[in-house]
């Protein structure tokens, strides 16, 4: 069976990552700063430093690399990276988020801001609770729930604020991640457990709140490579392995990598086409609403900034960085950072209004973080523990500038404290006319 390829397929069973985290003893995680430029630079050794594959584990990854294999001998000898992610990450039954049990905590690859505190999720109620009045209908939709932490926290604040929505709908094609989403759903009281409801597949017509944490950043990218003037499209071919080939690129990809304007002789990057479908189908569903969308990445000028020439791709295997797609294939996670500008101009010419774009820090901050920690009263080491969370979640050498809060709605009229700092300018700024 195919991998999916179109964005509203792809998107169902993503879960939330922030890689930053390695292991370094068995109980202990530690941040691992990100690199000004090139992510790719420095990280760990692919081949010698990751932890090895189980025995299951290695048929497992045997399998769906003689999946991909046959799709590619149908496709000529080859595919486009976008469509060998697709399968890597989304093929039924073997890629990773549909067949990886607990991608989340130390036993997973990845650490999330869920994770790292539940007043990530009760920010983010605020800001849906300040909206709901300004609706005509209040409902939720989450995309990329992964193990539902987040999704209780969210409507645990909403139900302490008296604000539960008519319906919570989380889009989910993953049956372990559904799992997951309902075990820690469980503890939530009644009231709260009644309006969640799974779907598989985006409606005709949404009218409500819609958000998604760190989904963009897993959606399939096409990579392209500029060598003095000439632009080709990075692929993938196998010969005792995948390996990368060039092929001339698509109209698509050659009319955006035009657009950018003038770069280095010698220049990688990534672009993320189906994030803009994804946006151009929302955009068909909403008909009053708001679109929240975190993520880490970066305004088009510093995404395609001259210094990070070999792009943003990255690979996440049991809290390891590394930058080669092609081991592990089906038990790591392989994202790339988002450039924020394209959402942007995407959605604005699909009918949304860019209503909004901060930093993540500020976007908690004005979303009552400061309320929101004091509100329970905690013992001395539950103290220091929130008080080390809160720290990772905004300070700018963590996840406070590298996340990013972009704000998308339509037909709706109404403040947003989460965007009082707002950042749209930034958009923009610096980029060749």
């Amino acid at each position: 069976m195919p991998a999916p390829t179109s964005a509203t397929a792809i998107v169902g069973a993503m879960p939330k990552r922030w890689p930053g985290w390695i292991v370094t003893t068995p109980s202990l995680l530690t941040y691992r700063p990100w690199l000004p430029w090139s992510l790719n630079t420095g990280m760990t050794d692919a081949h010698s430093a990751l932890p090895r594959p189980g025995v299951a584990e290695r048929a497992h990854s045997e399998k769906l690399v003689n999946r991909i294999r046959e799709q590619m001998l149908d496709h000529g000898g080859h595919m486009e990276f976008a469509r060998f992610m697709a399968c890597a990450l989304y093929e039924p039954e073997l890629g990773y988020y549909r067949s990886r049990a607990t991608p989340f905590g130390e036993q997973g690859d990845f650490i999330t801001s869920a994770h790292i505190s539940p007043l990530f999720g009760a920010c983010m109620a605020r800001q849906i609770a300040q909206t709901a009045p300004y609706l005509k209908d209040f409902n939720v939709m989450e995309f990329g729930a992964g193990d539902g932490k987040l999704s209780a926290s969210v409507l645990q604040t909403l139900h302490d604020l008296q604000c539960l929505p008519t319906t919570y709908n989380i889009i989910e094609l993953s049956a372990n991640l559904r799992g997951l989403q309902q075990q820690n759903m469980a503890v939530l009281p009644d009231s709260c457990q009644a309006v969640v409801h799974w779907m598989d597949r985006l409606p005709e017509r949404f009218t409500g709140i819609v958000f998604a944490n760190e989904v963009v950043d897993a959606m399939p990218v096409h990579i392209f490579h500029h060598h003095h003037g000439h632009t080709v499209e990075r692929c993938v071919s196998w010969q005792d392995g995948f390996q990368w080939c060039e092929r001339p690129p698509s109209d698509r990809v050659l009319e955006t990598v035009k657009a950018l304007g003038p770069m280095p002789a010698t220049y990688t990057s990534e672009i993320g086409l189906h994030g803009q479908d994804w946006i151009r189908a929302l955009a068909d569903m909403v008909e009053q609403g708001l679109v929240l969308l975190i993520d880490y990445g970066f305004s088009r000028a510093e995404f395609y900034h001259p210094q990070r020439s070999t792009g943003t791709l990255m690979c996440h295997y049991r809290h390891h960085s590394h930058a080669d797609p092609f081991i592990h294939v089906g038990l790591q996670d392989i994202t790339a950072h988002v450039d924020f500008t394209a959402l942007a101009d995407v959605a604005t010419a699909a009918g949304l209004e860019c209503h909004g774009f901060t930093s993540q820090a500020f976007f908690l901050i004005h979303n009552g973080l400061e309320q929101a920690a004091t509100a329970v009263l905690l013992s001395e080491k539950e103290r220091i523990t929130q008080a080390q969370a809160i720290k990772k979640l905004t300070m700018p050498n963590e996840m406070g500038e590298l996340f990013k809060v972009l704000a998308l709605s339509k037909d709706l009229q109404c403040p947003l404290d989460g965007f009082t700092l707002d950042m749209r300018h930034k958009l923009y700024r610096g980029m060749l006319t």
